[in-house]
């Protein structure tokens, strides 16, 4: 799904635990709640580290306090990620 330049969202059927966005050429996964635990773990693990090294898997960083809430300052990432509606 597109909204628009620099902004695309995409879910998948493989990970029911997240979402996928394209935004200011970036990509971001947001993951649930009950997806955070298992993602933290598979981060920490020797298996990512490998997987990471070989690139196999891309190299994945959590998002901190400020950079979450300057993302969540734009209204089309507000409303994907918390399915809030934007007026306009």
């Amino acid at each position: 799904m597109s909204d628009g330049p620099g902004f695309d969202r995409a879910a998948s059927f493989r990970d029911p635990a997240g979402s996928l966005f394209s935004i200011q050429g970036r990509i971001l996964r947001v993951v649930n709640p009950a997806g955070q635990e298992d993602l933290s773990a598979f981060l920490e693990s020797k298996a990512a580290r490998k997987l990471v090294e070989s690139g196999d898997v891309v190299r994945s960083l959590p998002l901190d306090a400020a950079e979450s809430a300057r993302l969540l300052a734009d209204p089309k990432v507000r409303e994907a990620y918390l399915g809030e509606t934007t007026a306009g």
